[in-house]
């Protein structure tokens, strides 16, 4: 699952061979082709955190578990979509919760 750094393919690669681009370097460019990064990236997380549960949303960007959440409460969130496609996707049988 993990690989060295020389192997890995960045989404965005820096000079340095197996190196990712500076943050720095990316919010220049994204600011140039006219995207300001602050609202990308809110509305990246909140694109993310209306389809992934918080803990998801947590390992996935590296948020702390309490941003993810407070993340997901502020929209309004509801992971029960995510669960549906995921048991859907593992053939699991739902279920049946008794009153």
């Amino acid at each position: 699952m993990f690989v060295e750094s020389i192997e890995q393919e960045w989404v965005y690669p820096g000079t340095r061979a197996g190196h990712h681009m500076a943050p720095d370097t990316l919010n220049t460019r994204l600011r140039a082709a006219g995207i300001p990064p602050r609202l990308a990236r809110t509305g990246a997380l909140i694109a993310l955190a209306q389809e992934l549960p918080p803990v998801v949303l947590s390992r996935l960007t590296g948020l702390d578990i309490s941003s993810a959440i407070a993340w997901s409460n502020a929209i309004g969130a509801n992971s029960t979509a995510y669960a549906a496609a995921v048991v859907e996707r593992v053939g699991m049988p739902l279920p049946v919760v008794l009153h």
